[in-house]
């Protein structure tokens, strides 16, 4: 069951996700230790804030990202572009970096994260994963029931749009076995889609993917 975390700000939410991720981007483990990061423009000014400061990083440490734009490798809609600063602030070699190789076609790159991460779950865990809620509901990449029901026994789909970039995005079945998922929702713009995920999920997509997972919290604010 999903449960709402109210943040009386902007400011603070994003105070507290720094918070978040500096704990778990140290957390020393015995095994390889995954933090899932969403894109969109939530989370880019903690990102920043984040790559300005002094980090510690875990030596099991690996960053992944929750879904990317199928775009030329190099470009700024990459979500790993906004990402990558980050790995740079944690000193983290890029063999525990799993992206998205965008050079191939949509299915093949689709196919190729869903065994990066099947690899990488043969030893490791993904302790943390951070999701972005859109205001139509959806969350990674995963926009209809259609996209939810392609990714059904596979760890990463290709998600088709009418309206290029197409998408490559983690399936359900991959942010079932993510440990801890934590939404990041803010602005005014949000407080209509957030009313209908607190009080019917059921009409709500990202409600409808999360709604029997024991580990699914939303920290959102709707003030400035």
């Amino acid at each position: 069951m999903l449960t709402f975390r109210e943040f009386p700000s902007r400011h603070a939410l994003e105070q507290h996700a720094v918070e978040l991720l500096e704990t778990a981007f140290a957390e020393e483990t015995a095994g390889p230790n995954g933090v899932m990061l969403t894109g969109g423009k939530t989370p880019l000014t903690v990102y920043q804030r984040l790559a300005e400061r002094p980090l510690h990083a875990g030596k099991t440490l690996h960053l992944l990202v929750s879904d990317e734009r199928h775009v030329a490798p190099g470009s700024r809609e990459l979500n790993y572009a906004h990402i990558a600063p980050l790995g740079a602030a944690l000193k983290l070699p890029d063999t525990r970096l799993l992206r998205v190789d965008t050079t191939c076609d949509l299915d093949d790159a689709a196919d190729r994260y869903a065994r990066t991460l099947e690899d990488f779950l043969l030893t490791g865990r993904i302790a943390l994963g951070i999701l972005g809620l859109g205001a139509d509901g959806h969350l990674a990449s995963l926009f209809t029931d259609s996209d939810v029901q392609s990714g059904a026994g596979r760890l990463a789909v290709a998600v088709k749009r009418s309206t290029p970039p197409h998408r490559i995005s983690v399936s359900p079945d991959l942010l079932r076995r993510v440990q801890r998922l934590v939404f990041w929702v803010e602005g005014k713009e949000k407080a209509d889609i957030l009313r209908k995920l607190r009080r019917q999920p059921e009409s709500v997509l990202a409600g409808r993917v999360v709604r029997d997972y024991a580990n699914a919290e939303c920290w959102f604010s709707v003030k400035g």
